[in-house]
């Protein structure tokens, strides 16, 4: 009898190790989204991820900003790219209103009856000029000092808005998305 048993299990743990192998989907991924023990996660299919990525058209970069005249910077209420040259702060402008407002709309960041203003003209003010500022300095943040992370790649604006002005189910490389909700106010630097 505990010859027959030793049979069983030689040949019952193969076929039980085959069985539960099968039992996992290796196209799926889940992320815990919550707190442990709440069984808050998000499931990501391999195949619809690689669709929508598909279906994203990466912006070609804009061109490398030229020379600029010397001198100081001919606007005012600048608060975190005061530190580059008159050429390069257009191109990045250029840039940030084409990947983030998805238009090249200076309105959408900016009160165009004066670009320094941090209000509108009725007073109340200009909310994503205040989170564009904050996230310009995320971004030399993650740029200047994980290094290790991003490579020689870097991050811009459209590596999370991809030409949109939220990034709210815009799927990122871990399967995560992001959103922000935090009051005006914690924003202002």
């Amino acid at each position: 009898m505990s010859s027959r048993r030793r049979f069983r299990a030689l040949i019952g743990a193969p076929i039980a190790l085959l069985l539960l192998g099968a039992c996992g989907d290796a196209a799926t991924d889940s992320v815990q989204v919550g707190y442990r023990g709440t069984a808050l996660e998000q499931n990501y299919d391999h195949g619809d991820l690689k669709a929508k990525f598909a279906q994203v058209k990466i912006p070609a970069p804009p061109p490398p900003a030229g020379e600029s005249p010397p001198g100081p910077l001919p606007w005012q209420n600048v608060q975190v790219l005061n530190d580059i040259s008159v050429a390069e702060f257009n191109r990045t402008m250029i840039a940030m209103s084409t990947w983030v407002a998805g238009t090249g709309n200076c309105a959408y960041c900016h009160n165009i009856a004066n670009l320094a203003a941090d209000t509108l003209p009725n007073g109340k003010p200009l909310y994503a000029k205040i989170v564009a500022r904050r996230m310009l300095q995320m971004t030399r943040n993650i740029n200047g000092n994980y290094a290790q992370h991003v490579k020689n790649t870097g991050v811009t604006c459209y590596t999370c808005h991809m030409g949109s002005g939220s990034t709210r189910a815009r799927p990122t490389t871990c399967g995560t998305t992001s959103t922000v909700t935090a009051p005006v106010s914690s924003l202002r630097a």
